[in-house]
């Protein structure tokens, strides 16, 4: 029998490296600063939404 707890714990054993390599990832866009720069080139000049 499957309860609610077997089947969390199978998935995040499962999906474990995933979370762990977009922490991971996240990090590197931050400390380096090219989350920063994304947004920015993303962001429209004239501040508009859309």
């Amino acid at each position: 029998m499957h309860t609610r707890k077997h089947i969390f714990v199978n998935f995040a054993k499962q999906w474990f490296p995933v979370f762990m390599l977009g922490a991971v990832f996240e990090k590197l866009m931050e400390s380096t600063g090219m989350a920063k720069s994304i947004a920015i080139a993303l962001t429209p000049d004239d501040g508009s939404c859309g």
